[in-house]
């Protein structure tokens, strides 16, 4: 299923960056000297776009482009995750659609729109041995997914709560993932899957937190290895926060940028295999964080605005996130969140901001957003094999 972006963070503003428009400049310029396929020149210039599109500012050209939307300053796409090579995104529909309706059956279609011809515009690849089954391949590198190359490559980090209020269902939360595990381990999924770990508090400054909480870390990167990445889970820190609302937010903004905040978190590394964000997610996969949580989040949902964090938070360099930019950042890596809300009070905030926060990151099943309530975990282990479920129906 693919879901647009909320529209309350769109912005309009001026021209293109300049390093963007030298980019394609040159790129274009290389492709005429070189006679380079232009698939590959698409390639490269969906690199450039990765690069430099952070950069946008506060404001933004008029149009982004077709398929592309401006969110708190950046130009980013419509649709989460990002479109297959062979399709793009329809501007009206926020979906993901084939390229044009020339009865064009190939993987070539985005080159037949340039006029490149209809019979097989990816010869120039077919030659190079790539086949005329996958001329999109280049860009399969750049997050979009490949449906043609093989089993869905799925990763999952499991993202908890480090803070006092939730120590109660950490008892019952390795339990819990068994039987998530015991699920995937039946077979019934054929997936890629490789599992991380990373944790979210409170700043360890007063109102917040005290000496030695920690806004986020990560205990494990994406591995293939499942058995002890779950087990990870059982080193996930017991720390105690201070005040009602939690840092999701500030969490999710590392995990899925990597960008350090000194002196709060700082990366360890770069990712020993060329991975993305924080977790270190693989190249070409489909992305998500299952988050347990029964806090309210600061900065959080719907604007931003709820809770901000007090002045008593200085970073040394870098900015505190913000709701929108973080529903961006998760956006540009391709990351959809699910949320396990284990709230069992009467007070609804936690339940609209945990729902709100799904449905922004683009994790939106037949069903609404993917954020479920599980009160009980505070006293027994709880099924968590239906997460699978979800997974499988937002895989495109």
């Amino acid at each position: 299923m693919v879901t647009p972006f909320p529209a309350a963070f769109a912005r309009v503003c001026p021209t293109p960056h300049p390093a963007l428009r030298w980019s394609i400049e040159s790129l274009e310029e290389d492709a005429m000297e070189s006679n380079r396929p232009l698939v590959l020149v698409f390639a490269a210039l969906g690199a450039v776009v990765v690069a430099v599109v952070a950069g946008c500012g506060r404001e933004c050209p008029a149009s982004c482009g077709e398929g592309m939307m401006c969110i708190d300053g950046a130009c980013v796409s419509a649709c989460n995750p990002p479109c297959p090579a062979t399709m793009h995104c329809n501007p009206e529909r926020n979906a993901c659609e084939p390229f044009g309706s020339d009865a064009d059956a190939d993987a070539d279609a985005p080159l037949d729109e340039l006029g490149a011809g209809d019979a097989d515009a990816d010869a120039p690849l077919d030659e190079l041995g790539a086949g005329d089954a996958d001329a999109d391949a280049p860009l399969d590198e750049l997050g979009a997914g490949d449906a043609d190359a093989g089993p869905p490559v799925v990763d999952l980090v499991l993202l908890v709560e480090n803070a006092g209020s939730w120590s109660v269902e950490r008892a019952n939360l390795e339990a819990s993932l068994d039987t998530l595990m015991a699920r995937y381990g039946s077979g019934a999924y054929g997936w890629d899957l490789a599992i991380g770990v990373a944790h979210f508090g409170d700043f360890p400054v007063t109102p917040h937190g005290s000496r030695g909480d920690q806004i986020f870390g990560v205990v494990q990167v994406v591995s293939t290895s499942l058995a002890s990445a779950v087990a990870a889970v059982a080193t996930v820190p017991y720390l105690a926060g201070g005040d009602a609302q939690d840092g999701a937010v500030e969490g999710l903004y590392r995990l899925a940028t990597a960008a350090p905040l000194p002196p709060y978190w700082t990366p360890t590394g770069p990712c020993p295999t060329g991975g993305l964000g924080a977790l270190c997610f693989r190249p070409g996969s489909q992305r998500f964080v299952l988050m347990f949580t029964d806090s309210e989040m600061h900065n959080g949902p719907p604007d931003g605005l709820y809770e901000p964090w007090s002045s008593a938070v200085l970073p040394s360099s870098g900015a505190l996130a913000t709701y929108p930019g973080a529903i961006a950042a998760l956006h540009a890596a391709g990351v959809r969140v699910i949320v396990i809300d284990t709230w069992d009070q009467d007070y609804l905030l936690v339940h609209e901001q945990c729902a709100a926060l799904a449905a922004d990151s683009g994790a939106v099943t037949a069903s609404g957003s993917a954020s479920y309530q599980l009160p009980g975990m505070s006293d027994a282990p709880q099924d968590l094999g239906f997460v699978l479920d979800t997974i499988a129906e937002l895989l495109p």
